[in-house]
């Protein structure tokens, strides 16, 4: 018999992998997603970041992709907790 594959997205996967809350976040482009839960997958457009956001801040980088901490007392921390406005 054949095995039956799950097919799942990122979110899940790391939701179910991690017992802390993770997020996602980007700062423009396209991604995949539901409107709904259980409804199915759609491509859908993400506009360019507001300026003053975390997707602005990071888009400065120039990194096209990073795991970022959010540990007490790190520096980067502390720092991105502090009021941008």
């Amino acid at each position: 018999m054949a095995q039956s594959l799950w097919l799942t997205d990122q979110g899940v996967l790391v939701n179910v992998s991690l017992p802390e809350e993770v997020g996602f976040t980007t700062h423009h482009g396209t991604v995949t997603a539901a409107s709904d839960w259980e409804a199915p997958a759609e491509r859908k457009s993400v506009r360019p970041a507001l300026p003053g956001s975390y997707e602005a801040l990071f888009h400065t980088t120039e990194v096209d992709r990073f795991l970022l901490t959010w540990r007490s007392g790190d520096t980067a921390t502390e720092t991105l907790r502090e009021a941008r406005f």
